[in-house]
């Protein structure tokens, strides 16, 4: 044990203790007059104890010792030595490297010659560390139990909320059987350590408590306190200050967490307005100020940001003037404030959506609930008056209001009707229960005439009277539906004709197909039958036979409209076209209509070609009308399968055939959009594109979401391919003054001695490429001096003689083969490969150059190496040198002299002017 000489004084205090106490000194053996040792411990600690042999008049002479175990039973016992003189009455055990937290079993004996004294089987427990606790000062817990007896760990963390001030450091021990311990000690680093008495043990638990100052948070977040392990006791008074916790077995990291703000979902909507919510916490509420930024796009442009007030850590705002029908993006955010001045960053919380309500339509049904008009289509908030034509012996009809309520809507009122000069006041009717948030409340109504004209007040969330009749007019109401009965029909010839469908397409000529030809697939279809303004007839849906005729019904003379749909093996109908039908007096009838054509070619962006194995999917668009009717919003249009539909089968997803095509039959009133994948190619989608196509039709596309209301709509798109290459070509020549090139023009040495400069130069200016003029013939002034010493000192080019350069001669078609030779380092070929360079100086080069397919010769099979080369001959071999595709596409030349029909037009053009270029799979080089 440490400290043996305070070991004494706190065995002598113990004995002393417990005779004061009148505590049994060995085994309830005090009174004991038999031959028996007594045997008692006298302390413990974590680790160590004293027991104490009592011989009670057993001879002196007699070995005395200490049988020790962890088992009652004591079958796992162990002798342990025993200390003392022979003359004394005592004898003792010292014990160590014992376990905390640890009963033991033990018992005294006396060996007196054949003779052996046991005493009865004693216990002691060994000390243990329960834990270390760090609670708020009125002891509500952050962390309990950060240490036990069996954790090695020896720095913790404990975090508490941002505005705490202070914290209490509280260690619990076990005493176990009989152990006495000096204050423990504690610091806080940065401060003096200080000493804390323990509490008065209950069940043999005490503990030492030390109450902790944090750090200010504008200093730091995080405060140390260092904890001593009592079991080895502590000093008796203070040490200087602490640093570190090096020399203390625990370190207690407390971290004021940083302040947090949350975004919560909204309390209530109308559609107007909302109030929105959401939490901070370790905030100053007297100088942090709250607020909530709320905007109608994602990014958080054009947002507004109401002031919030506090409700304890809540934060409550509300906003008004919003759009009904828009959902919105928003989130809380505070920032600590010195009077006006921000003192911190805002903090935000995360961005939430919530949706305002909106008035979605009024529909008018039958007693069937078919619908003779529907809204949204035909429904606009801000027209008053709505015409409505049903079938001449319609007796009543159903009129409802449609809401979608929104995120956290108010309940809303009653919804209210008025029938003009039937009513005296208006008609109350409950909402039915919201279904994807969308609400109908509906009024029965009794035609009693041919016009019925029925007044609507708008929904509202807050209470509107009832205006006492008789009601004359809808003045007093929003909105005012007329619903007229037709008149009863003409008398129509009593055989129903046979009439054909004829088949138009695009260009007005006639397709000699039936119309129920799709492609190479016929497919079932119907038609419904409608008034010259759109009113449906009260009439069962027509059939269409395979070759395109149909029975027509005995109807008046007249025009019609009709919608061809294809009907689906489910019964389901599918979008289709819309025909005119009229109908003479003598009943012939005649009927035309457009080929419907659902397929779409997907093409490559670059190449024009078409794709084939294009994955196309078909999702519904985000948009009120599909909200409204219930569709799973980004989710896979799950469509019918055409078994006799080529390509294939309306099967979502897709892959596009050899021709690009793919092709569905979607349902009529939807909004889609179109995704498309395939390797090498960027994903493809619909609403990136922005496409607009048939503006003010009945199905038409709005920046690339397909609107089909009963016409299908094909959709044409194309996929930009990933290039395999993409980079900048710098210019390595230039035009002159005038803007012309020059493409018949020589170049002179010095001028090609500028473009090899510049190429091995990463095509920047060349500087003091020599203080020295290598040549009599270049001036220290001279434009291209410092390039000729560029490629001089590269070995690229050479003088003419050792002291000439001859910077303003022609230079010739061999000079510039040999000197391509050399930047490409290519191998000399001794093989002539034209017939007039056998005996040229640089034939091997020429041959070589040859031999990569950078020049070319004449036809006649001759290079002419000694003719001067012109300027668009020498940027094809540089083109070439350079792994340099031709410039394209063919745009607006930059030279006055190279017109875009030029041969050498895409040569001159990709050496004289600076681009970006992208390759493709079909590794031509394109303008980007």
């Amino acid at each position: 044990m440490k400290h043996r000489s305070k070991k004494l004084v706190i065995q002598l205090a113990m004995i002393a203790i417990m005779l004061l106490a009148n505590l049994p000194m060995y085994s309830g053996h005090a009174g004991a007059t038999s031959l028996t040792p007594g045997v008692f411990v006298s302390e413990n600690t974590d680790s160590a104890a004293t027991l104490v042999v009592n011989t009670n008049s057993i001879s002196l002479e007699a070995t005395f010792g200490i049988m020790l175990g962890k088992l009652e039973d004591m079958s796992d016992s162990q002798p342990v030595e025993v200390e003392g003189q022979s003359t004394s009455t005592q004898r003792y055990a010292h014990l160590s490297s014992l376990t905390p937290g640890t009963t033991y079993y033990f018992y005294a004996y006396a060996q007196e010659g054949v003779t052996r004294y046991t005493s009865t089987i004693n216990s002691f427990t060994t000390a243990a560390i329960q834990g270390i606790d760090v609670t708020d000062l009125s002891g509500i817990p952050y962390a309990k139990n950060l240490v036990t007896s069996s954790n090695t760990q020896n720095v913790y963390s404990v975090h508490v909320p941002f505005n705490t001030n202070s914290v209490k450091v509280s260690e619990s021990v076990n005493l176990g059987t009989a152990y006495v311990f000096l204050p423990l000690e504690f610091a806080k680093v940065g401060s003096p350590s200080l000493t804390k008495t323990w509490t008065t043990p209950i069940d043999r638990v005490t503990s030492a408590t030390y109450s902790v100052d944090l750090t200010p948070a504008l200093v730091s977040s995080l405060t140390t306190v260092c904890v001593k392990n009592p079991i080895f006791g502590g000093p008796a008074g203070q040490s200087p200050t602490i640093n570190s916790c090096d020399n203390y077995p625990y370190e207690i990291q407390i971290i004021r967490d940083a302040p947090t703000v949350e975004t919560q979902t909204i309390q209530i909507n109308t559609f107007t307005n909302a109030t929105l919510k959401g939490y901070a916490t370790g905030f100053d509420h007297e100088s942090t100020k709250v607020k909530f930024q709320v905007s109608p796009h994602e990014d958080m442009s054009e947002s507004r940001n109401p002031d919030g007030f506090w409700y304890n850590n809540d934060i409550n705002s509300f906003i008004d003037d919003l759009t009904p029908g828009t959902t919105y993006y928003y989130r809380a955010y505070a920032q600590e404030f010195d009077g006006d001045v921000a003192v911190g960053p805002a903090v935000y919380g995360d961005i939430k959506t919530f949706s305002t309500a909106s008035f979605t339509g009024i529909d008018v049904k039958d007693s069937q609930q078919n619908i003779f008009a529907k809204s949204p289509s035909s429904f606009n908030i801000n027209t008053k008056q709505y015409t409505v034509h049903v079938p001449y012996n319609t007796l009543s009809v159903n009129v409802s209001q449609n809401v979608y309520t929104g995120t956290a809507p108010l309940p809303l009122m009653r919804a209210k009707f008025a029938v003009v000069n039937l009513d005296t006041f208006s008609q109350q009717e409950d909402w039915s229960l919201p279904v994807s948030g969308n609400i109908t409340a509906t009024h029965q109504v009794t035609l009693s005439s041919s016009l019925t004209t029925v007044c609507v007040t708008a929904p509202r969330f807050s209470v509107v009277s009832n205006v006492e009749g008789p009601i004359h007019s809808c003045s007093d109401s929003q909105y005012e539906v007329q619903i007229i009965r037709d008149a009863a029909p003409q008398a129509a010839p009593e055989t129903p004709k046979t009439v054909k469908v004829i088949v138009t397409e695009q260009g007005g000529n006639v397709a000699n197909v039936p119309v129920t030809q799709l492609g190479e697939s016929k497919l079932p279809m119907s038609a419904q039958l409608f008034t010259k303004e759109g009113t449906a007839l009260n009439l069962p849906e027509i059939a269409i036979k395979a070759d395109g005729t149909f029975t027509l019904p005995n109807v008046p003379a007249g025009q019609y409209q009709m919608v061809l749909s294809v009907v689906a093996p489910t019964g389901e109908k599918l979008a289709g076209r819309p025909a005119t039908l009229t109908v003479d007096a003598s009943g012939n009838a005649q009927i035309e209509s457009e080929l419907i054509d659902p397929y779409g070619i997907i093409t490559d962006a670059v190449t024009g070609k078409a794709i084939a194995g294009a994955h196309a999917t078909l999702h519904w668009a985000d948009t009120a009308l599909n909200r409204s009717k219930g569709r799973t919003i980004d989710g896979l249009v799950v469509l019918p399968i055409l078994p006799d539909f080529a390509p294939n089968q309306n099967k979502d997803p897709q892959d596009s055939n050899a021709k690009g095509e793919y092709g569905w039959m979607v349902f009529p009133n939807g909004d889609y959009y179109v995704r498309a994948t395939k390797e090498g190619y960027t994903d493809f989608d619909s609403r990136t594109t922005g496409a607009n196509k048939d503006a003010g039709k009945d199905s038409y596309i709005e920046n690339g979401v397909i609107h089909i209301g009963q016409a299908i709509e094909s959709y044409d798109f194309t996929m930009e391919p990933i290039a395999k290459e993409k980079g900048t070509h710098n210019n390595y020549i230039a035009g002159y003054p005038d803007g012309t090139f020059g493409p018949d023009r020589n170049i002179t040495r010095a001028e090609v001695a500028a473009v090899f400069a510049r190429i091995t130069n990463n095509y920047q200016l060349v500087l003091n490429a020599s203080d020295a003029n290598s040549f009599n013939d270049v001036s220290s002034s001279h434009w291209a001096k410092e390039y000729i010493e560029s490629v001089r000192a590269s070995g690229l080019m050479l003088g003419v003689t050792d002291s000439s350069f001859l910077p303003e001669s022609p230079i010739t078609r061999g000079e510039v083969a040999a000197i391509i030779a050399r930047f490409k380092k290519l191998a000399p070929v001794e093989e002539p490969l034209f017939s007039d360079t056998l005996d040229y100086w640089a034939s091997s080069a020429i041959n070589a150059v040859k031999k990569a397919n950078i020049i070319d010769g004449y036809g006649d099979g001759t290079f002419l190496p000694n003719q001067k080369i012109v300027r668009k001959e020498f940027v094809v071999m540089i083109n070439r040198m350079l792994g340099r595709g031709k410039f394209q596409p063919m745009t607006q030349s930059t030279w006055s002299d190279v017109p875009v029909t030029d041969f050498y037009f895409a040569d001159i053009q990709e050496a004289s002017t600076t681009h970006n270029y992208a390759i493709y799979e079909d590794a031509i080089e394109r303008l980007k």
